[in-house]
């Protein structure tokens, strides 16, 4: 098919065309007079400044009876969010204000209110940066008019700011109980599919640069892509890529979740794996890698919005990777490999196209990664450590893995010639004070180069051996990790260790081989608030 003959019906969408039926809101009170009301603090109120926004919100909320609630929303799920809105139900209020939307605990936040909304009570939702944008348009795709209100305060004002702001948008608070909801200023999540499709069959009818140059910006223009050029999903394309998945089209890899709400099928991907470059023959590598994203201890409801500079590593092992064509040797993990950064871009672009992950709106990432342009690799059997997949599947089969980290930590060491030594720089490179697994313990991936991986073997070690040893060291002083980070989840273990481990036990230490010549091995630290999940083909 040529350019010259595409029309409109000649695209698929890389997004739902189906729209969510929208949610009314409750009812509102007539006034707060004597009203019961709820004040539920989803953690953010419990820490300063915030911690003012709580005690100003009692005196601006002492209209009648007041019950407080407490909740961390973080790592809650569906069905705790509509089992915790059934308790707060069962106090009986008449309506409800939850604090505070911010950050990565946004989409949960405003989850709880649209579940609170349904079950009768109104409610208002005070919100902050990051995540004000985000909390409007994921409320205005599910619930239009769902109240919020910002507070426009930072982390780092004073409690008496947070407090001024509080009495300042008190007004606003009070309309959000009694008066009418009006939909607010939000990013229109998905466009208009006949407008998408004109204006991509306006690029097809152009000559070949031009034309591919107009699809890039009439993407760009619907928030559709990663900024990188595309291929056209044209619908020959697409069903070559389906021909390859070996499951209906409508089978739900990723089910529904937030911003957008609505899952990522198997079509949904195909569309997104054509227009990354994808070739057919890397199609089940792409999908596995989306069915373990999907998996609840992924948590990729948060891990695509979240602040921190996190991408999602993709590891494929075995003969899938090979019918993949995926890399395992020299620059892996870099430029020049097109099934490396194909798969790795089409898991990205379901993100952004299905779920709505825009960067700068309703994706938090306070200053973002290269790495999540993507990262996919393939690693290798080397000496008498065999490859990963064997280790986690058994001979003949396949696995992919992928882990939420940071940029990958390199570590070079030319001069190490004891296992010991070399362990130490890795374990080393797995420890900051600065990095979020100090305070979310999570698995570490260690990525070694080939002749790393010798100096251990030729001395005897297992990987057994090495993990137990980066677990024993890769360790920060208590002292050092008090009143900064994030608020820790370590294990009850874990509460009377010092120095404290960055990783629950040994073997969440996960060992690959996998590069060419030269001293330069790398390890991934997590983004620590999910697990790293392998699916086995």
């Amino acid at each position: 098919m040529t350019p010259a003959a595409s029309g409109a019906a000649d695209f698929d969408l890389p997004y739902p065309d189906a729209r969510h039926a929208p949610a009314p809101t409750a009812a509102r009170l007539a006034t707060l007079d004597g009203a019961r009301l709820a004040l539920v603090d989803n953690t953010r109120m419990s820490v300063s400044p915030y911690s003012a926004i709580a005690q100003a919100l009692e005196r601006v909320l002492r209209h009648g009876a007041l019950t407080r609630f407490g909740y961390n929303l973080m790592a809650c799920t569906r069905d705790q969010l509509r089992e915790f809105a059934a308790t707060v139900a069962t106090a009986r209020p008449q309506g409800v204000v939850i604090g505070l939307a911010e950050s990565g605990i946004t989409q949960p936040t405003v989850s709880l209110a649209i579940e609170l909304e349904r079950a009768g009570l109104p409610t208002v939702t005070l919100c902050s940066d990051p995540g004000v944008q985000l909390a409007r348009s994921y409320a205005a795709e599910l619930m239009p008019g769902l109240p919020l209100v910002d507070l426009g305060i930072r982390p780092h004002d004073t409690p008496a700011e947070a407090a001024a702001a509080v009495a300042a948008h008190a007004p606003a608070v009070a309309r959000a109980l009694t008066a009418p909801p009006a939909a607010g200023d939000a990013l229109e999540l998905f466009p208009d599919a006949a407008e998408v499709r004109r204006r991509w069959a306006q690029a097809a009818a152009l000559p070949a640069g031009f034309g591919a140059m107009a699809f890039m910006q009439a993407s760009a223009a619907f928030h559709l892509g990663d900024g990188l050029p595309l291929v056209p999903p044209v619908r020959g394309l697409v069903e070559a890529m389906l021909q390859r998945a070996g499951c209906p089209a409508d089978d739900a890899p990723i089910p529904p979740l937030p911003p957008g709400g609505h899952p990522v099928t198997v079509r949904l991907a195909a569309v997104n794996a054509v227009m990354a470059g994808c070739e057919p023959e890397q199609f089940e590598v792409v999908l596995a890698a989306l069915r373990a994203m999907g998996q609840p201890a992924f948590r990729l409801h948060q891990a695509a919005i979240t602040t921190h500079p996190s991408a999602t590593m993709i590891l494929a092992s075995g003969p899938a990777a090979a019918r993949a064509g995926i890399a395992s040797g020299a620059g892996c993990l870099g430029l020049g490999h097109r099934a490396n950064l194909a798969v790795s871009r089409a898991v990205n672009l379901c993100l952004i196209n299905v779920l709505r992950s825009i960067p700068g709106r309703t994706d938090l990432g306070t200053q973002g990664s290269v790495a999540e342009l993507g990262i996919c690799f393939a690693d290798t059997a080397c000496g008498d450590w065999p490859a990963l997949h064997e280790v986690l599947a058994g001979p003949g089969r396949s696995t992919v893995t992928v882990h939420r980290c940071a940029t990958p930590h390199n570590l070079m060491d030319h001069r190490s010639r004891t296992p010991e030594s070399l362990a130490d720089g890795l374990a080393a490179a797995a420890t900051s004070i600065a990095a979020n697994n100090a305070y979310c313990p999570a698995e570490l991936l260690v990525i070694l180069c080939p002749d790393h991986a010798g100096i251990l073997q030729r001395a005897g070690w297992s990987r057994a051996r090495l993990q137990d040893w980066i677990w024993r060291r890769a360790r920060n002083p208590r002292r050092l990790l008090e009143g900064r980070g994030l608020s820790p989840t370590w294990p009850e273990a874990f509460r009377e260790l010092d120095p404290v481990p960055v990783c629950h036990r040994p073997e969440d230490i996960l060992i690959a081989v996998a590069g060419g010549a030269g001293p330069q091995s790398q390890v991934a630290v997590p983004w620590g608030l999910s697990r790293a999940v392998t699916t086995v083909l």
